[in-house]
């Protein structure tokens, strides 16, 4: 499986930084959203901003977000 070749960045945030994409397995420019994650943060697992993100774009019902 191809992930996609990031072409540009489009914006840069302190949890993540968003790029633009081209998916080789469908011949689309496409958005690629990096989640960052940083060393110290609890050994617990995923961090909770990382959480509370995935939980809103679970609650979202658009074609353009990967369920």
């Amino acid at each position: 499986m191809l992930c996609p070749q990031r072409l540009e960045t489009i914006g840069q945030g302190s949890y993540s930084n968003v790029y633009k994409a081209f998916d080789h397995l469908t011949d689309d420019i496409v958005t690629l959203k990096v989640m960052k994650i940083f060393e110290n943060e609890d050994a617990s697992g995923v961090p909770t901003y990382t959480l509370r993100e995935v939980s809103l774009l679970r609650e979202l019902r658009h074609p353009n977000i990967v369920r």
